[in-house]
């Protein structure tokens, strides 16, 4: 009987609903995979599922993304190179790794740059070829036109998965189309290979430290500028939210200089009528005295014939009286005229 072949490790990564999840429900028939439907993580942890192909055990491997939402990057790089470390020490390699993607998405987010960033820092710049780059979600746009444009952009540009593609030895490109004749089709490519990853190779055979590591420095670098991010933000926050207090501030104390210049306004037309009120009880009062003086001289000199002049000196002193009033009614005016005036400059001053 032919000795039965060593059992194949494929590695899968990729952001958070790349597809991962269910590649592996596909190739294994294993129902009670958690499939995420929303961009919350729902493999937390590296998970093994085994499947048999021909006379061979395929490990399937689940990872959480680089963008996971429950632990930090460094604790994702932790559990994957510890699963890859741990198969290395028991004398088993990996053969393979996909990396998947939404073909849906136009454009790559922050997160799936970064995860795309760590690929040849983990597997090693010099073993591309042991990487498949799978495209998954073919057939949800409506327009199956732009699924084709997202994968030329993919494959061409630069800045995704053209270096990949380029390398020596290249790594390959496949669709996912979510069925189990396509994840095999995927997978048996990777099942006579064997390969040790760099991050194996500088943990473990040269005795590196993880932080050390090219993956380690790579997610030290990411998590670094996330962080910078964050206070730069944080900051223009703080910027915004003193710049609102100010404001706030600023509308409130016109609000109450305002009740305040109401107030005086007020105050002012109050005083005004008081002292026209006054002028036009001292004007009666005024006249009252004349109309009584000259009524009383008449009389006088109807009745006696010679005493008219004795109620008339009473005249020169109504008009001496009504004339101090009216002299001393003007200045009060016109001190609380200049009040009002230096009142009301002062509070467009301040």
């Amino acid at each position: 009987m032919a000795a039965r072949r060593p059992p194949a490790y494929i590695l899968l990564l990729g952001v958070t609903g790349a597809g991962k999840s269910t590649l592996i429900q596909k190739a294994t028939s294993v129902e009670d995979i958690v499939i995420g439907e929303d961009m919350d993580s729902c493999t937390t942890d590296v998970a093994e599922y085994v499947a048999m192909f021909e006379d061979q055990d395929v490990y399937l491997i689940d990872t959480p993304g680089f963008d996971d939402g429950t632990r930090s990057d460094i604790e994702v790089l932790k559990n994957i190179a510890s699963y890859v470390n741990g198969i290395y020490a028991e004398g088993k390699r990996l053969s393979g790794v996909l990396y998947l993607h939404d073909i849906t998405l136009e454009r790559m987010r922050g997160s799936g740059f970064q995860n795309l960033e760590m690929l040849p820092r983990l597997v090693g710049q010099d073993k591309l070829g042991f990487i498949t780059l799978v495209t998954t979600h073919w057939g949800h746009l409506r327009d199956a036109n732009q699924e084709e444009r997202n994968e030329t952009q993919l494959a061409t540009n630069d800045r995704y998965w053209k270096p990949l593609l380029a390398g020596q030895p290249p790594a390959q490109m496949h669709r996912f189309l979510n069925t189990a004749d396509s994840a095999w089709e995927i997978i048996r490519t990777h099942l006579n290979h064997q390969f040790v990853p760099a991050v194996t190779e500088q943990t473990v055979i040269e005795g590196l430290s993880l932080g050390r590591s090219d993956a380690g420095i790579t997610v030290q670098r990411n998590v670094d500028q996330h962080l910078a991010q964050q206070l730069e933000t944080a900051e223009a926050q703080g910027i915004q939210a003193r710049g609102e207090i100010a404001a706030a501030k600023e509308e409130a104390r016109k609000a109450l200089a305002e009740k305040a210049n109401a107030g005086r306004d007020a105050k002012y037309v109050q005083a005004c009528r008081a002292l026209r009120e006054k002028r036009e009880k001292n004007r009666f009062v005024r006249w009252t005295l004349r109309v009584g003086a000259l009524a009383g001289s008449v009389l006088a000199t109807v009745m006696t014939g010679d005493a008219a002049g004795v109620a008339l000196l009473f005249i020169p002193a109504t008009e001496s009286w009504a004339q101090s009033n009216a002299k001393k009614g003007q200045k009060q005016q016109e001190l609380l005229d200049t009040k009002y005036h230096d009142e009301k400059m002062a509070s467009k001053q301040a």
